[in-house]
Parts: C-alpha cells; sequence; structure tokens
C-alpha cells in the first residue's frame, strides 16, 4: 500500500453521546450521515441539525446489505463509521437529508416510548393482536386500562364512554344512545379500529349479522363491533393472557 491515507479510512475521533461533548465535536457545516438505532441518535441528529448541519439518517437493515455486498468481514464502531462515510459520499445524490418533523409526531414519538418505561410494552403488543387494533389503539387502551381498577368489562366500557343509555318514562320510548363520558378521542379510535376489523373476513360476518338481526344501521353495528374490541382488550389486560383472533357475535 502506498503511503497515502485511503478516503474512506480517514482518521477517526470517539465522542460521547451527550449534548456537551457532541456540542465541541461539531465544528463548522459539514454534511454527514448516522445510522438510526432506536432514540440513541437523537441527541446527535437534533444537535447537528440546530447548528446548521445536514445531517443524513440511515436505515441499518440497508447498511448491512452495503455492508455485504462490499465484502467486509467485521463490524465494529470504526468499520460502521467508515461505512456509512463511503455510503454517503456515494449515493448522497439519492438520498434526503433529515429535516425535524412536527411538534406533534415527535410528542406522540415520545409517548409511545413511554409504554417500554411505564412496564406496559407487552400489554401494548397483546392488544395489538386483536382484529383491527393498530399501535396508537393498542397503546391508548392500555394506558386508558391503567386508569381503573375496574371491576368489570362493564365498568370499562362505561369509562371509555361507550355504555347504551336508554331514557323512558310511562308511554314515553326515547331513543338508546351512548354516554360519551370521558375523552372522545379513544372511542374515536376504536370505531376506526371496527371499520378497519369488519374488513376482515373474520369480522365482516359479524358485522353483517349484527346489522340483520338487531335492525341497527351499519354505523350502529360498528359501535357494537368498537365495544367488543374494548371488552376483548379488557380481558386481555385484566387476566395477562393472549388472544385467539376470532370474534363472538354477541355484542349489541
Amino acid at each position: 500500500m502506498s503511503g497515502r491515507r485511503n478516503r474512506w479510512w480517514p482518521a477517526l475521533e470517539r465522542v460521547a453521546n451527550e449534548p456537551t461533548a457532541i456540542a465541541a465535536g461539531l465544528a463548522g457545516a459539514v454534511c454527514g450521515g448516522l445510522e438510526a438505532t432506536n432514540t440513541f441518535h437523537l441527541t446527535l441528529l437534533e444537535a447537528a441539525h440546530q447548528r446548521g448541519h445536514m445531517p443524513y439518517v440511515l436505515n441499518g437493515l440497508q447498511l448491512n446489505r452495503y455492508r455485504d455486498s462490499l465484502g467486509a468481514r467485521a463490524k465494529t464502531d470504526a468499520s460502521d463509521a467508515r461505512l456509512i462515510l463511503r455510503h454517503l459520499s456515494l449515493e448522497r445524490a439519492e438520498l434526503r437529508a433529515w429535516a425535524p418533523p412536527a411538534a406533534g409526531y415527535t410528542q406522540l414519538q415520545r409517548l409511545h416510548r413511554l409504554l417500554p418505561q411505564a412496564g406496559w410494552a407487552n400489554e401494548a403488543l397483546r392488544c395489538q393482536t386483536i382484529n383491527g387494533l393498530g399501535t396508537l389503539t393498542a397503546s391508548a387502551l392500555t394506558a386508558g386500562f391503567q386508569g381503573g381498577p375496574f371491576r368489570s368489562s362493564d365498568a370499562f366500557i362505561a369509562f371509555l364512554g361507550l355504555d347504551v343509555q336508554v331514557h323512558e318514562s310511562g308511554r314515553y320510548h326515547g331513543r338508546q344512545r351512548l354516554s360519551n363520558q370521558g375523552g372522545p378521542e379513544l372511542r374515536r379510535l376504536l370505531f376506526l379500529a371496527a371499520m378497519q376489523a369488519a374488513r376482515e373476513p373474520a369480522c365482516h360476518g359479524c358485522l353483517l349479522s349484527t346489522v340483520s338481526q338487531s335492525c341497527l344501521s351499519k354505523i350502529q353495528a360498528l359501535v357494537a363491533l368498537a365495544r367488543k374490541l374494548a371488552r376483548v382488550a379488557f380481558a386481555l389486560l385484566k387476566h395477562n393472557t393472549t388472544w385467539a383472533p376470532r370474534l363472538a357475535c354477541t355484542e349489541t
């Protein structure tokens, strides 16, 4: 080898992943790349952007494939840094520089990260196995369950405002309607989850059966399905069990 330093193997400097050390190492406006590693890259990423740098966040899986394509035999912090430099130098034109997301997105992501810190991550994952429930609805149900203790699923349903109120007096027969107690956001999420679940074969038949047998409108049937999803989630959370993806058509 010649004495000239290879451009892919520059001198490396190790910097602690904390604000003061990062600030001291960010001199001048440069273009830099970093691998997304859970939340550990966020301090460097935000600090670099605030100081006028142009940071690129690279996908770890893609970097691994890029390493394999080069025939690399080792994976260390030093080799990863050089791999990121090489990838960014060659592929920068095809990449998009990172920009801060909207404040609401950042806040929501931080809230999701609170689930593991509170010890509720497994509960939320179990809820996600229920038909139609995604990450947001499962997380919201898990957090709502902590508002108890609830003696029964009926109490949980009432807490969510999905319980039915009946107003009758003498010959007057009023319309049944939801109590709508509590915050409306979780009810909205459950209704959307019911719309998603209703598209699945197991739940679609349940929805049609509820409409035909109970003389309910489609919207009312979806509310009934949302209530059923909430009851299933309550059972999983209360008894620490897992869900077999199948719904009974008994909820009205």
